[in-house]
């Protein structure tokens, strides 16, 4: 249970001097929901993000690809970002590019493709 703390609290802080080192004006895309799998072939922590539905996301990192193990936990739209909790902590972040692209930050940097 630490080690999931700790994990969180360093992943915030990352992205807490990340928003603060990059200040912009906010844009508004015109997606409403995300929907579909999205993978990314330049992250090895976390390689596959489903969309369920307004709320849910389950994530699949490349072991858990090999073993059939993954996470769903939750996600909220914020303007042209996406922020995934687990236990109420900020998990990932990904930038919403397009509707068929997802940018993320921290340890989920990459580029993330929708899969059709």
């Amino acid at each position: 249970m630490k080690t999931i703390i700790y994990s969180c609290l360093i992943i915030t802080l990352s992205l807490l001097a990340y928003t603060c080192s990059h200040p912009g004006q906010p844009t508004v895309l015109r997606i409403n929901t995300l929907k579909g799998t999205y993978i990314s072939e330049d992250n090895p922590f976390y390689k596959i993000v489903t969309f369920k539905n307004n709320s849910d996301v389950e994530i699949t990192s490349e072991l858990g690809e090999l073993f059939g193990i993954s996470q769903v936990v939750s996600y909220k739209k914020e303007g042209k970002h996406v922020r995934i909790t687990a236990d109420g902590y900020t998990m990932l972040l990904f930038e919403i590019v397009d509707k068929d692209t997802l940018r993320g930050e921290g340890f989920a940097r990459g580029t993330y493709v929708r899969q059709k």
